[in-house]
């Protein structure tokens, strides 16, 4: 079995507001990978990438922990995050389908998966439905997460946009409920929200400022707890 390359880049609520289905609810996966197939764990650091767009989608991967970001290059150069994706989430299902990898997953934080082999998942062998079950789960997840994306991140005020993110990246890594944070670079939520880095400066700057986000321990793990003006959003 091939082992996996890695490649490093450079690259309503008590106040009376409306307050959306948790989003976390929306990106989880399915069950994972069941023990008896033959799976392996792969460790991945910041920066290092999964997989390449046009790499042969020969392996599914289920996040175990950490954020993993799908990435498209513009003509430009510049990048677009198009997805994120954290524990129990699955990538690279292209293969299903016997087609190349559309993005390139890239390791935003420590991330651990299980890999496995296209061809070893029991989707259409006797005794396959539970299996086939799940990926339907899973697709029609992905399906949900692609509706939130637009729904909350391209449209709309920058402001408002930025708060969506910001509780998104909450209940992605702490689940819902949770006050803390951790933070994107300016330049990564630029690229989710198709906006300009100085934009998302700038709003987050007006939130620290505000008491919105409020810094907890070090500034290099960028964890803030929200306020009540973000929770709102």
């Amino acid at each position: 079995m091939p082992a996996v390359r890695k490649y490093s880049i450079d690259g309503s609520n008590d106040r009376g507001h409306i307050v959306s289905r948790p989003i976390s609810a929306e990106s989880r996966g399915a069950d994972g990978f069941d023990s008896p197939l033959n799976a392996r764990t792969q460790m991945f650091s910041p920066k290092d990438v999964i997989y390449h767009t046009g790499d042969p989608a020969e392996e599914i991967y289920e996040v175990r922990s950490g954020l993993v970001k799908l990435v498209t290059y513009m003509s430009n150069g510049r990048q677009r995050i198009v997805r994120l994706h954290g524990a129990r989430d699955w990538i690279g299902l292209a293969g299903f389908l016997l087609q190349s990898h559309e993005h390139t997953a890239v390791a935003v934080t420590p991330v651990e998966v299980r890999c496995l082999q296209v061809g070893d998942y029991p989707l259409w062998n006797r005794g396959g439905g539970p299996h086939y079950r799940n990926l339907l789960e899973v697709l029609y997840r992905h399906l949900r997460k692609a509706d939130l994306w637009i729904e909350r991140f391209a449209t709309g005020r920058i402001r408002s946009r930025v708060a969506h993110l910001v509780n998104y990246l909450s209940e992605m890594e702490y689940g819902p409920g949770s006050m803390k944070v951790r933070l994107l670079t300016c330049e990564e939520m630029a690229a989710i929200l198709g906006a300009t880095t100085e934009s998302v400066s700038t709003v987050l700057a007006e939130f620290k400022r505000n008491g919105a986000l409020k810094l907890l321990g070090s500034a290099v793990e960028k964890q803030y707890e929200r306020g009540p003006e973000l929770l709102a959003y």
